[in-house]
């Protein structure tokens, strides 16, 4: 299980949408919408898995798109399992917390007081906080560069830590972020000491039986699970069946499994104050270092908060976002995903536009085929010549009709139509382009990708 990048920032600051006022907006079906857009981007970007639209902890729509077995074939419907990678972290937090609610632990203990002895020097400071926010400087490199041989045999928590604790912190710890995944596992050998069960075990009695989970549950792809959805890797076109871990590895960073529904009913269940106490929640639900909560990252659209987080594995990519102001959640899950670095075709558009018709239902969205109208002056004003520090490649910005033309050196040019007068998506690729004050930046979504380029050279003058 590789660290996966937190595209939650790279979707929402694509999605800044114009204010306008409600009594202008005619009324949109939000779920006939969410479906034309499934099916948009299943067409014409390979989107293969689930969506759902959830009200609280009311399922308002759960759609499925393409195969769960492709060798078969047999065709992906609801209820069925994928394996949700790092959003597994979600549920670690939740297990910390409900242990703080319950007099266990504290989330500033140092974590040396519930980790088998001995322990590295550094590590004398670290808290369980800074584990939670991914701030703890503990490095994951050990794990990554032995992921190959670690994933087939099985590995208690206490190896995996003992497989890193001899290096050096890469930072001091709660200086700066940096995402890893063995803060996690660390985090589960927590919930073991003080909780006094297995990590496992404390997520089946504390969240998964009580809310009736059902569909969702510890293990991963290995063993049999009734309804599992296999996962697929491409690359370089040739479609391969994912190679699966020991989920002992992926452990409480990234082992468990579910399905669209069950995790809509999750989010309604923590977010409704059926997990933990009010205060705690608030707590979780706060960014403590850049945007990341405990377990969640927080983010704003449109002025308001959007809470999230993902997962990725060979095969599957999970995406779970929350909106406190509406009470709404988005789950996006897909069996496809490409080898380097874990994309997962036409989902990040997918989830894209989901975000953005959740903030403005009215909104233009690439896959409306429709265009705003534009005045030709502030066109002109955005071409010109847009450099990257550090790259040696230069783009280039021209007006075109209604919209603008994208000119990388040895490429096709790119046209791009107006969503608003600063944004722009691309009519033949999964992209979306947004102007601000002498900048451009591209949103790539085949390959989670955000660049900022700044002008160097201002388009000539008519």
């Amino acid at each position: 299980m590789s660290a996966r990048k937190r595209v939650l920032a790279l979707m929402l600051l694509a999605c800044v949408a114009p204010a306008i006022a409600a009594d202008q907006r005619p009324p949109v079906d939000k779920v006939a919408e969410a479906r034309r857009i499934g099916a948009y981007y299943q067409h014409r970007y390979g989107f293969n898995g689930e969506i759902v639209l959830a009200h609280g902890d009311a399922i308002l729509s759960d759609e499925t798109y393409g195969l769960a077995h492709i060798e078969l074939p047999v065709a992906l419907t609801p209820g069925m399992r994928f394996a949700i990678g790092s959003f597994t972290k979600q549920f670690t937090a939740a297990a910390i917390l409900w242990l703080q609610d319950h007099g266990k632990l504290r989330v500033t203990d140092r974590i040396a007081g519930f980790l088998p002895k001995p322990l590295p020097a550094t590590w004398a400071n670290i808290t369980i906080e800074q584990l939670l926010v991914h701030s703890s400087g503990i490095p994951d490199d050990v794990l990554m560069d032995d992921y190959p041989q670690f994933r087939i045999d099985p590995h208690s928590p206490e190896e995996l830590i003992r497989a890193v604790q001899d290096k050096p912190l890469k930072f001091a710890p709660g200086s700066r972020y940096d995402y890893t995944n063995i803060e996690y596992v660390i985090l589960g050998a927590i919930v073991e000491k003080a909780g006094g069960e297995s990590w496992a075990e404390f997520i089946k009695g504390h969240f998964l039986n009580p809310l009736h989970l059902q569909d969702t549950g510890i293990g991963g792809t290995p063993q049999v699970i009734e309804r599992h959805v296999s996962g697929y890797v491409t690359s370089h076109g040739a479609l391969t069946k994912a190679v699966t871990a020991d989920p002992s590895v992926l452990g409480a960073a990234g082992s468990m499994y579910s399905t669209g529904a069950d995790l809509a009913r999750w989010v309604a269940a923590l977010q409704g104050g059926k997990v933990l106490h009010a205060a705690t929640l608030k707590a979780m639900d706060t960014p403590r270092i850049e945007t990341a909560g405990y377990g969640a990252f927080i983010e704003t659209l449109s002025g308001a908060p959007v809470i999230g987080h993902g997962g990725d594995l060979p095969g599957f990519h999970t995406q779970v976002y929350f909106f406190p102001g509406s009470g709404d959640t988005v789950v996006v899950l897909s069996n496809i995903s490409r080898s380097r670095p874990l994309e997962s075709p036409g989902t990040y558009g997918v989830t894209n536009e989901l975000l953005e018709l959740e903030a403005d239902p009215n909104g233009i969205r690439p896959s409306t085929g429709r265009v705003a109208s534009v005045e030709r002056a502030s066109l002109d004003a955005l071409g010109g010549t847009y450099a990257m520090e550090g790259s040696s490649t230069s783009l280039g910005i021209t007006t075109d009709g209604d919209g603008l033309v994208l000119a990388t050196p040895g490429q096709p040019p790119v046209h791009l139509k107006p969503e608003t007068k600063d944004k722009f998506y691309a009519a033949e690729q999964n992209m979306e382009v947004e102007f601000g004050e002498g900048t451009m930046t591209l949103y790539n979504y085949t390959y989670e990708q955000r660049t900022v380029w700044a002008r160097s050279k201002a388009a000539p003058g008519p």
